[in-house]
């Protein structure tokens, strides 16, 4: 079992829509570069004539498409702001990926983007989050979590094994890198030898962050 500075939570955090899933997809392409393994979900936009109607949770790394939240769906008796929630799809969808994570022989990353106010409309979700970010396990988890909460939210970035990292302008195409590093040493000791590479992640989010620095920074990384 690794020591404790070994098992961390990652979660990048910031106002909707300045770029936390772009920076997420850009560590998973990464991961899968350096052969780490990973699972998880991260939340790609649903978007009509550039307007958005919803959301919906993509699993990793088979890209399976889960719809998570629409503005004019049916409803479901969960709504947050003008979008109805789709707890049950959700539950029936991502959460078996997070469940097989929870392996005392899995020593990856956990992808989960986000923790949010739709997603913890799942009781289950909730429970989840608990035992996949609480201290002692042998994986390390990078996502996104809500800047605002209370519940999940609040619990989640009050644990000591979490570290909250802002998103920001001067930072954004940085942080991919910053997190690697951070996962790589995470991980060290980690039997990552032999275990499956995902494949390449297809369908990259909207938001596109630029490349500057890239080269150096991966020197850092290896």
């Amino acid at each position: 079992r690794f020591p404790s500075r070994f098992r961390m939570s990652y979660l990048l955090t910031s106002a909707p829509g300045t770029g936390k899933t772009t920076a997420v997809f850009k560590v998973v392409q990464l991961l899968t570069e350096k052969g780490i393994p990973y699972k998880g979900f991260y939340t790609k936009e649903i978007r009509q004539q550039g307007e958005r109607m919803g959301f919906d949770a993509v699993l990793l790394p088979s890209q399976t498409c889960i719809p998570l939240a629409r503005r004019n769906g049916p409803a479901t008796g969960f709504k947050v702001g003008r979008y109805n929630v789709d707890v049950k799809g959700f539950e029936t969808g991502v959460l078996p990926v997070l469940q097989d994570c929870m392996q005392p022989d899995y020593h990856g990353v956990i992808i989960l983007d986000e923790i949010g106010k739709m997603e913890a409309l799942s009781r289950r979700f909730v429970e989840l989050v608990r035992g996949l970010t609480t201290p002692g396990v042998p994986w390390c988890v990078v996502g996104t979590i809500a800047q605002k909460g209370q519940g999940i939210i609040e619990e989640v970035k009050q644990m000591s094994t979490t570290e909250i990292i802002p998103l920001q302008m001067d930072n954004r195409d940085d942080l991919p890198y910053q997190l690697l590093e951070k996962v790589s040493t995470t991980l060290i000791g980690g039997p990552t030898e032999g275990v499956p590479v995902p494949p390449t992640p297809v369908d990259p989010p909207a938001t596109t962050a630029t490349k500057k620095k890239r080269n150096r920074l991966q020197g850092k990384a290896t």
